[in-house]
């Protein structure tokens, strides 16, 4: 994972424009929209409070763009985050998304010392319910957030390496 450079404009764009990929994420953007959110997405991490990031999944063989991964702080001390994930059709059931999304959560919790991690899936995306729970996530009623989309469900993985510490 890397974070999203201008180079990765087309695929970016490929992603949020391709029917495939965002049957579970709100639906195909116009290309100009989509180009929009990518210039956003860019400047998101160059403006004080960051707000989201966005970092480019790729093969570790040969650095084929396969994927994003986004983070979401939804408080003003970055306690509180929420992520979302978008992979090339072609890329589906070869290992790229738990990977990478793995290593995500790994980062999140020993880099960014977040207590817990939160996601939001759509009723009818089974896959990335099956995902998430593989990971240890678990279906939550409540997030002590304000949701964007009602929609769906919200899952929920905790720091267990924060809970320790909070313990002694």
């Amino acid at each position: 994972m890397k974070p999203l450079q201008y180079r990765d404009k087309q695929f970016y764009i490929e992603l949020f424009t391709s029917k495939k990929v965002t049957k579970y994420t709100g639906g195909v953007l116009p290309q100009k929209q989509a180009q929009q959110n990518f210039v956003n997405s860019l400047k998101a991490i160059t403006v004080e409070p960051i707000q989201y990031f966005t970092w480019l999944v790729s093969t570790k063989n040969d650095e084929q763009n396969v994927g994003i991964i986004t983070l979401l702080w939804r408080d003003q001390q970055k306690q509180l985050a929420e992520f979302g994930v978008m992979f090339t059709p072609k890329q589906h059931n070869q290992g790229y998304c738990c990977e990478s999304t793995r290593a995500f959560i790994s980062y999140c919790f020993d880099t960014l010392k977040l207590p817990s991690l939160y996601s939001f899936t759509l009723n009818n995306n089974v896959t990335s319910q099956h995902i998430l729970k593989k990971l240890g996530f678990n279906k939550v009623q409540n997030v002590p957030f304000k949701q964007l989309v009602k929609d769906g469900l919200y899952w929920e993985k905790t720091n267990n390496k924060s809970n320790i510490m909070t313990n002694d």
